[in-house]
């Protein structure tokens, strides 16, 4: 679970969410390492950037873990093909 804690992506690298994982007992806690979080739906620049990262990280993770790997591959497939079915429907 991320929780938002600041909207503002104009400032460069900050905390802006707050990480929650749930522990063996299904209980929510504080995630305390350092995440980073991509935004692959989105249309502009940041969506754009966030698909070519989870790309690089399939193609460096597919020894270790394979399907993880194509997991990401398939679902940034299907972002770029619903922003090229959404944008052939604005023209």
């Amino acid at each position: 679970m991320i929780i938002t804690m600041n909207n503002n992506d104009n400032r460069g690298l900050f905390g802006k969410y707050l990480v929650l994982k749930r522990d063996k007992n299904g209980k929510w806690i504080e995630k305390k390492t350092q995440c980073f979080v991509l935004s692959p739906d989105k249309k502009d620049a940041y969506g754009l950037a966030s698909r070519q990262a989870l790309l690089e990280y399939a193609k460096i993770i597919r020894k270790r873990n394979k399907i993880l790997a194509v997991e990401l591959e398939h679902w940034v497939e299907l972002i770029n093909r619903r922003n090229k079915e959404h944008e052939q429907y604005l023209t």
